[in-house]
């Protein structure tokens, strides 16, 4: 009498692929970026868009993967529900891994006018992975019995607070410097010279 085999467990992908882009692009290149400040001796010395490039990857590779293999493992059997799309589960693991890997390049690599819509199909990625997993939760708390709690709103708040950002092709190198983004600053900050019958005014913003 044959017994039936054990699910595999579901998050052990998402953990193993949130690991793999800490010791690589994330804290990797991190220490990668702090060697070069040590070796010029000033937090210049680096490019500004490989520290944007490096951060995106910590948040969504990261963080992200984290929360998601999170999610995967306490959720469904806290709702005592069999995960919704199961077989589909490996989507967003590898939209999210090609959207990380687009963005860090077209954040870092100058590509001239053909990195911001590489960013920009990153981001996309990224964005269809989000919505994926949190479709397939919703589908899986509907098949429970269970109430809405208010701590099942922390994964769903917090890819909701993420989508937006993702969005964004801000990095990308058309900013070559520290030194370029500095020069910005300081020029919108200048006082503005005041028109008859008003004040003086700051803009202090860089963008």
């Amino acid at each position: 009498m044959s017994s039936r085999a054990p699910e595999r467990p579901l998050h052990h992908q998402y953990f193993m692929a949130a690991i793999a882009t800490v010791v690589t692009v994330g804290a990797g290149w991190g220490v990668w970026l702090l060697f070069q400040i040590g070796v010029a001796g000033r937090f210049t010395g680096i490019s500004l868009q490989d520290v944007n490039a490096h951060g995106q990857a910590q948040i969504d590779g990261w963080v992200g993967l984290f929360i998601m293999g999170f999610a995967l493992q306490m959720f469904p059997p806290v709702w005592r529900a069999r995960l919704a799309g199961r077989r589909w589960r490996l989507v967003p693991l590898a939209a999210m891994l090609a959207g990380v890997l687009l963005r860090s390049v077209a954040m870092s690599v100058p590509l001239g006018a053909s990195g911001p819509p590489l960013a920009l199909a990153g981001s996309a990625l990224q964005l269809g992975a989000t919505v994926l997993f949190a479709g397939m939760l919703v589908l899986t708390f509907r098949r429970s019995l269970e109430r809405i709690q208010p701590w099942m709103g922390f994964v769903f708040l917090a890819s909701a607070a993420s989508s937006p950002r993702r969005c964004s092709t801000a990095g990308t190198p058309g900013e070559r410097s520290w030194r370029q983004v500095a020069r910005r600053c300081w020029r919108r900050s200048r006082p503005s010279r005041p028109r008859s019958g008003t004040s003086r005014s700051t803009d202090w913003r860089c963008a």
